[in-house]
């Protein structure tokens, strides 16, 4: 059976807090995962000049991206597993095509010409 991911965009806001809590029951229900995603292209870019080629660490990325890092303290929280993308949209592209291949397990980790994600990579 496919792995059981659900993808949660975050922002911060009030919404965005729900979100995270629906998600993350339904997560834990399911028996998933969850993704958080948070569209921040200043954050995006800085983590990928660090190390374009692997991207940020998940330390990394948490430490950059207090939105992110309250959602996977939740997710954390409720012993449901979960990784967190920042992801920076590019003039030439919009995040959707990057989302959709995260979700896919395809992406590109910033190195097309598209947005950059800035995955978290395992210690």
């Amino acid at each position: 059976m496919a792995e059981r991911r659900i993808l949660i965009a975050v922002d911060g806001s009030p919404a965005s807090d729900m979100a995270v809590e629906l998600g993350l029951e339904l997560a834990a229900d399911r028996g998933a995962s969850v993704v958080f995603l948070h569209v921040a292209p200043d954050i995006a870019d800085r983590l990928y000049d660090l190390d374009p080629v692997h991207g940020p660490s998940e330390a990394e990325v948490l430490d950059a991206d207090p939105v992110l890092a309250r959602a996977m303290s939740r997710a954390r929280a409720k012993a449901v597993p979960a990784k967190a993308e920042v992801a920076g949209a590019s003039r030439d592209r919009p995040p959707l095509g990057e989302i959709a291949e995260t979700l896919a397990g395809r992406g590109t980790r910033g190195r097309a010409r598209g947005p950059r994600i800035a995955r978290s990579r395992s210690p």
